[in-house]
């Protein structure tokens, strides 16, 4: 079972309360107390889901194809890699997925947002009602 369905699972919510019109959105964070947290804050929201956890780029990689998000929520800070290197890898391979960019220290310029493309920021300190407010604009993209 993967991250993302042991946490939906956690959540409480059956598969046919989860439903197959939600919008999936795939969290990369190295964080799991915070990917925890977040999938239940997502999929609590009757009109989005989360789709799956990774970890890191190789891991995301892995679960992109199979995952199908409708949005990457990416932490900037992953642990040895960098989130905004790894939105750019993802827009050199092609992925025009929108991204939106999370981290509790670091804050990417608008200049950086604007080259990736698609891409906005929202600290991990909002409140979870303008967290989940700038997941639906980005989703809007």
């Amino acid at each position: 079972m993967s991250p993302a369905e042991q946490i939906n699972q956690a959540s409480g919510l059956s598969r046919e309360e989860l439903g197959t019109e939600r919008m999936r959105v795939m969290i990369v964070d190295d964080n799991t107390f915070f990917a925890k947290c977040v999938t239940a804050l997502i999929n609590h929201e009757p009109d989005m889901q989360v789709s799956d956890v990774a970890r890191d780029y190789v891991s995301l990689e892995s679960l992109l194809e199979k995952s199908k998000p409708n949005l990457l929520l990416i932490d900037v800070s992953l642990g040895y890699e960098n989130g905004l290197e790894v939105a750019r890898r993802l827009r050199c391979r092609h992925v025009d997925t929108p991204i939106l960019l999370t981290s509790s220290m670091a804050h990417p310029s608008p200049r950086e947002l604007r080259e990736i493309g698609r891409c906005e920021f929202v600290s991990k300190y909002q409140r979870p009602a303008d967290f989940i407010g700038k997941i639906r604009e980005c989703l809007s993209l």
